[in-house]
């Protein structure tokens, strides 16, 4: 395999960024080479030069490599102490609203989905929630709802759970077939999937809840401000935005448009 030049690197996050809106210019250099190696071994190509010529000529395959590039960075109740914060907004929510919408954007392989779902369902709420999931691949849209995960990445995911709750088992939830564990399908009762770009598309909805995790840590500050407005007008009066927390790239939207939960919770209500 021929060693990835800088410029090779360059050229194509610019064209991802140019076709789907998400920029990873900040990550490391070894976090994005090591994705490329990744993307020629998954995809079948030889060098970085016949990634770049795909991508210059088909969009769907720019969102194959945005899959790769996002693949393994979701996990079941991860981070913990924000799910443990959300729990209080939820039971909030549901004492206020018989029905209540979420949209979850940028779905990856529905990790975060699963773990919304069950803990509604361990509050005894989730007939009151309706999800729509949106992804703008979708690959991603078919591994969620799939619900198919390894072995070992549930083993991890329940000794999170036991974080989260010391009663909880996950083994309630899922099935296995070999290795694999299949999630309760009727988890996904509840939602609704559709392929959408959320920083190119509008979104004609409104929700109590919007997720949007990993997706804003691949914007910069500019765009992230444009995307916290959109989303601020899909928000119902006393909605809630959620997204990561990052002490390198922090989330800091208007005041005008929302107040943070505390400093370090990514959990924001609608001003």
């Amino acid at each position: 395999m021929d060693e990835i030049k800088a410029e090779e690197l360059s050229a194509l996050i610019q064209v991802i960024h140019e076709k789907t809106g998400l920029n990873f210019a900040n990550e490391k250099e070894k976090f994005l080479k090591k994705k490329v190696v990744e993307a020629l071994d998954t995809l079948g190509f030889r060098t970085a030069s016949d990634l770049l010529e795909s991508t210059n000529s088909d969009v769907a395959f720019v969102y194959q490599l945005v899959n790769i590039f996002t693949r393994e960075s979701h996990e079941m109740f991860s981070p913990v102490g924000q799910w443990l914060s959300l729990k209080e907004d939820l039971l909030e929510m549901a004492g206020r609203k018989k029905k209540l919408r979420v949209w979850h954007v940028g779905c990856s392989a529905g990790e975060e989905l699963f773990t919304l779902n069950i803990i509604l369902e361990e509050l005894g709420i989730r007939p009151s929630f309706k999800f729509l999931v949106t992804d703008m691949n979708e690959e991603a849209l078919i591994r969620s709802a799939s619900g198919r995960y390894k072995t070992e990445d549930i083993q991890q995911y329940q000794n999170r759970f036991t974080r989260y709750d010391n009663q909880g088992d996950l083994k309630k939830y899922f099935h296995l077939e070999g290795s694999i564990a299949c999630m309760n399908p009727n988890l996904l009762q509840n939602v609704r999937f559709r392929k959408h770009n959320f920083i190119f598309e509008q979104m004609n909805e409104q929700f109590d809840l919007i997720l949007c995790r990993e997706g804003m840590d691949y914007l910069d500050q500019v765009e992230q401000r444009k995307i916290l407005k959109k989303f601020h007008k899909n928000l119902l009066s006393k909605g809630l935005f959620v997204s990561n927390f990052s002490e390198a790239r922090p989330l800091i939207p208007d005041s005008s448009l929302y107040v943070p939960k505390n400093p370090e919770s990514g959990i924001f209500y609608k001003n």
